[in-house]
């Protein structure tokens, strides 16, 4: 089993992560304004990564024994 500190850890950075993506989304108020121009849809694909990079480190935590 891994050990505590390295489990509160990995899930503080993952907090850190997902309170970057509240606090960088903040100011939007729909989703055409991420449509609307390549600014906006180079900052919906950031989104998307990370949000992907946290649900991958989820995954990880879930099949790993």
């Amino acid at each position: 089993m891994p050990d505590k500190t390295i489990i509160a850890d990995k899930l503080q950075k993952m907090e850190e992560a997902l309170q970057l993506l509240i606090d960088g989304t903040a100011n939007i108020n729909s989703v055409e304004e991420l449509l609307a121009n390549a600014e906006g849809m180079l900052k919906l694909k950031g989104i998307c990564m990370g949000l992907l990079v946290i649900g991958e480190e989820v995954k990880k935590k879930q099949v790993s024994p």
